[in-house]
């Protein structure tokens, strides 16, 4: 039963005495003890029949004094249950809202008013359909009839509905009814709850599982399901679907030098440069890592797809200005087509990642669509990764050895470990074939070693033989980059017995320059086992002066594609003239790669350069071959450093 005093949402004030009104209880004491005076008086005068007259008055007055406080404790006490319950009602944290049979309101707390937006007296006498939406008046009406025929308490959590604001807005709520029976007339009281801070909680929620927490794009799981739909949309209206995936070229490097603060806002701006140049219907999602997909619709021909991918790498090819310097990224993209390339969303996302990994192969900054030779190459490669990782466990790759020669003498200096693989399913695969599909499948770090213990065990072979040479090992980027590489290096030379004098250690300008301040530190530590270093490929790596000279390298060893040209070509003839030069004034030894006819080797004779490899003199060859050219060519001039 709802109080009286709480009926429209107000409490009820007593009424205020005036003047010198004493309470009654105070008055009837003070009455009492006159009278009992007066008897006491009447009895010392022996008026005895007066003090008779007085104590009966007197007991009177008592009797009725006890009534009356027997009637007014029940008033009492519910005058403070009554208090009670309003301050509840006006506290409750809930809407709370009273309404008789017919839908009129009859009483609603602060809170509802809060909730609502209508003041107590914009609400009293008001139907309660006032409070909810348009549409939902008319049910809600048939709802309560059957309510009041039938009514029954109703848990919180069992209906949700929307409140309608007096602003207009709507808000989710959640309500329980009870009701009760006043006179023949029957009353529901609802308490509504609101849902705004759970639902903003949910939507935050939903929001972070559908979307990349940095970037605010879809994720891969929510652009996996509008794949799905747009894929079933296409094949309804029998349109085209083209599905791009885009990674940022050189990310690791620019997170390995910036931090990942740079790199996330990196992430951030390329998100935003993309979305640039997408239409409205497009979408974009970020997959993980430096990896975007872009689904484009309704496109009129594969040809529109190239278009926008020109254009994102038009946009992510300019510079990103981050901590007052210059970054570059760029991007390689792969595109895939639905009907065209792929029957489903599976295969689709799988052909746009095999497309971008060729357009990197490519050279980066490139896009490449997927062909059906894109595919064959994938299944070839996964045939070359089983096979190889098989011939690696089973020991049936070798080492080639190419001979480095003197430029002046034509004697054999050293000579340059390569690997060779010959597969009884697959015949002879190239190294160009096998080291990418190594370094694409993580097993490029296991091959490594492999070649690194073989060269090793060789070196102190023929240095037993009497004929020790200077083997010369390339590094791959994945074994460099390892943070305890030179400990590696250390414990392989002492398990195989090779000294360190002999080995040179081959690394490319492109990887060097890619992480200069860390592989500066890689170098001297290698170094200062005894190792001596040699920077491939240069001329390829756009290596400053600056960092060139800080790095404690004894070998420059110029580029093939600068020594084909030579004599002929003026340009090879300038690049290799400023690469020897170069050499010869950081106190560096020149080694000239691929020199396959008397006029290159003149010309670099000429120039001042001291090594050269080439099948000018011999191709690579096998141990064997390479033992019996040492016994020929006795003394070799494989000369050890001095050890401080």
């Amino acid at each position: 039963m709802i109080p009286p005093s709480c009926q429209h949402g107000v409490t009820s004030a007593a009424p205020r005495r005036t003047g010198l009104q004493l309470p009654g209880a105070v008055a009837a004491t003070l009455l009492g003890l006159l009278l009992a005076a007066l008897a006491a008086l009447a009895l010392q005068r022996q008026h005895s029949v007066l003090a008779a007259a007085l104590l009966a008055v007197l007991l009177v007055l008592l009797l009725a004094l006890a009534v009356h406080h027997a009637a007014l404790l029940p008033r009492r006490r519910l005058a403070i249950q009554q208090r009670r319950e309003q301050i509840t009602f006006d506290a409750a944290p809930d809407g709370i809202v009273r309404v008789d049979q017919n839908g009129i309101i009859r009483m609603a707390n602060p809170a509802m008013q809060r909730l609502s937006g209508y003041s107590l007296d914009q609400l009293l006498g008001q139907n309660v359909a006032l409070l909810l939406p348009p549409a939902q008046r008319a049910r809600h009406a048939g709802y309560m009839a059957g309510y009041f025929a039938q009514p029954r308490t109703r848990a919180m959590g069992e209906a949700a509905l929307s409140l309608l604001c007096s602003d207009g807005s709507l808000r989710p709520v959640e309500i329980s009814l009870g009701h009760w029976q006043d006179g023949g007339q029957r009353h529901a009281i609802a308490y509504v709850h609101d849902l705004s801070e759970r639902h903003a909680f949910e939507r935050t929620l939903q929001h972070r599982a559908t979307h990349d927490d940095l970037t605010g794009l879809p994720n891969r799981r929510l652009f996996k399901a509008l794949l799905q739909q747009a894929a079933l949309r296409s094949a309804r209206q029998a349109t085209r679907l083209s599905l791009l995936f885009l990674d940022l070229d050189r990310f690791k490097t620019i997170n390995d030098n910036f931090g990942h603060a740079v790199g996330d806002r990196v992430l951030i701006e390329a998100g935003s440069r993309i979305q640039s140049v997408l239409r409205s219907g497009d979408v974009l999602a970020r997959l993980g890592g430096d990896e975007f997909a872009i689904l484009l619709g309704d496109l009129g021909s594969p040809d529109d797809a190239m278009r926008v991918a020109a254009k994102l790498l038009d946009v992510l090819k300019a510079p990103y200005s981050l901590r007052h310097q210059q970054i570059y990224s760029g991007a390689s993209i792969g595109i895939a087509f639905l009907p065209d390339d792929a029957a489903n969303v599976d295969t689709l996302l799988r052909y746009a990642d095999m497309a971008m990994y060729q357009a990197k192969q490519n050279g980066r900054g490139h896009y490449a669509c997927y062909s059906q030779e894109l595919n064959a190459r994938a299944h070839e490669d996964m045939l070359i990764h089983a096979r190889l990782k098989e011939a690696l466990a089973e020991n049936r790759l070798q080492l080639h050895y190419q001979p480095q020669v003197d430029v002046q003498t034509g004697t054999l200096q050293a000579a340059e470990a390569l690997l060779r693989w010959h597969d009884e399913q697959l015949g002879q695969v190239s190294p160009e074939r096998f080291v990418g599909v190594a370094e694409a499948t993580g097993l490029i770090l296991p091959l490594s070693d492999w070649v690194l213990e073989q060269a090793c065990r060789q070196i102190c072979h023929w240095q037993q033989a009497g004929t020790p040479l200077r083997i010369a090992v390339n590094f791959s980027a994945h074994q460099f980059n390892q943070p305890d590489l030179a400990q590696q290096v250390a414990a392989m030379l002492q398990r195989t017995g090779a000294p360190a004098g002999l080995l040179d250690i081959e690394i490319t300008e492109t990887v060097v320059m890619a992480r200069p301040d860390q592989a500066r530190a890689q170098i001297a530590a290698l170094v200062a086992l005894g190792c001596s270093v040699a920077l491939d490929d240069f001329g390829t790596g756009y290596s400053s002066l600056t960092r060139l000279k800080d790095l404690p390298v004894s070998k420059l060893k110029i580029d093939r594609s600068f020594v084909q040209g030579l004599p002929g070509d003026s340009n090879d003839c300038t690049i290799a003239q400023a690469i020897i030069g170069l050499a010869r004034s950081f106190n560096l030894k020149m080694v000239a790669e691929g020199v396959e006819n008397a006029g290159q080797l003149a010309y670099l004779r000429e120039q001042g350069c001291e090594l050269y490899q080439g099948w000018w003199y011999a191709r690579a060859m096998p141990a064997e071959a390479m033992g019996e050219l040492l016994l020929a060519q006795q003394p070799v001039q494989a000369q050890l450093p001095v050890q401080a």
